[in-house]
């Protein structure tokens, strides 16, 4: 005789189902396709894949904070012997600068960061073991006056936290995008599927700005021109120099000593016109002053600074810095050129500046020398003529 109560359970329990089905349906359609984009795969499982040798483009829709775990986890994995430490002003060094020894290259820039930040990364890396023998150190000096607001937060290293915050906030943006923008997504995945390219590409911002291994960016800069406002900068009607970010700038270079670590520190080009107005600006009254500060810095760790706030300066132009703030391919390369013939015995294990000058000679584009304007990668070695 059958249990009425058995028989209840077993029918409640079909009629649940029936009623979660589409739900488990959806959840699992999210999970395989926000996998399949790289929206919603953990930090450290791309880390390991990338450096293990399998070839992604990674770039999702994430926070600051993410992008800087990215770059550290990265960083640590790598243990890079040369390494650029920067905001997005770096991010154009690409992998060539160290022909010589490409596995000992790390471009660790991080948008938006500021020299708190990089202090904050080089401590990481020395309590794992893990400083460079050179740190390009890139400092951007309208970030020192001091009424910089630091909102930056620098995260805890791989931790169950920051790994599902990154999580979540992928799945619900995932969500939104599968469910509100559903044209855009599958836009962008027909668009990924039909890419043609000898690498996976995660994340939905990939395509167009994705970062590879080494950390370099991959990314197409339309250039940028007419005007480019004060007001976007901000100044500051002060001689006052940031103590804060000087501070900062005082335990990264005492931490690279104690560590055996060079820091080569340089002062990145701004589109000419921009630059003189600013100094002609009472507004940034504090500019001078805190690239004296700076190099007072510099001079008491004994480590060399470059002042390379003109292009001119390393035989540039104002039409190699895309948006009148951010040097190019072409500039990038120029840049590094010059600190490797200033510093032999520091880059000669690294950098071939003969292969460096044939790229530069050979340039075909002020601005874009690596990435087609379709997202493709160009071989380097093609722009040397040869």
């Amino acid at each position: 005789m059958t249990n009425p109560d058995a028989k209840n359970a077993k029918h409640l329990f079909r009629r649940m189902l029936i009623f979660f089905l589409p739900f488990i349906v959806f959840f699992i359609f999210l999970m395989v396709t926000g996998f399949y984009s790289g929206e919603m795969v953990p930090i450290s499982l791309v880390v390991d894949l990338q450096q293990r040798g399998v070839p992604i483009r990674f770039a999702p829709v994430w926070e600051w904070s993410e992008i800087y775990q990215y770059k550290l986890q990265s960083a640590l994995v790598r243990q890079p012997e040369l390494m650029i430490l920067s905001s997005s002003r770096g991010l154009f060094f690409h992998p060539i600068v160290a022909s010589r020894n490409p596995d000992a290259f790390y471009n660790a820039s991080v948008p938006s960061s500021q020299t708190i930040q990089h202090a904050a990364f080089a401590h990481e890396l020395a309590r794992n073991n893990a400083m460079p023998d050179i740190i390009m150190l890139v400092i951007d000096i309208t970030r020192y006056r001091a009424d910089q607001f630091n909102d930056k937060t620098v995260p805890p290293l791989v931790s169950l936290e920051t790994e599902m915050q990154g999580f979540t906030t992928n799945l619900a943006y995932w969500i939104y995008q599968t469910t509100v923008d559903a044209p855009e997504q599958i836009a962008y995945m027909r668009k990924v599927t039909n890419a043609h390219l000898d690498e996976w590409i995660w994340g939905k911002h990939a395509l167009a700005r994705g970062y590879r291994a080494t950390g370099q960016i991959v990314r197409f800069n339309e250039k940028i021109d007419g005007p480019f406002g004060l007001d976007t900068i901000g100044g500051f009607d002060s001689t006052d120099v940031s103590s804060e970010m000087l501070d900062a700038l005082d335990d990264i270079l005492a931490l690279a000593q104690e560590n055996g670590t060079v820091i080569v520190g340089v002062l990145p080009p701004y589109n000419s016109d921009l630059f003189q107005r600013m100094l002609d600006t009472d507004g940034y009254d504090y500019l001078p002053y805190a690239v004296e500060a700076i190099q007072e810095r510099f001079d008491q760790y004994n480590m060399p600074l470059h002042n390379f706030t003109d292009p001119q300066s390393v035989g540039g132009s104002d039409a190699e810095i895309w948006d009148h703030w951010h040097p190019g391919d072409l500039l990038s390369l120029r840049i590094f050129k010059a600190i490797a013939e200033a510093h032999p015995d520091l880059f000669a294990p690294y950098t071939d500046v003969t292969l460096l000058g044939q790229i530069i000679d050979n340039a075909h584009d002020p601005v874009n020398l690596f990435t087609t304007e379709d997202s493709r990668s160009i071989d380097p070695l093609t722009l040397t003529g040869g």
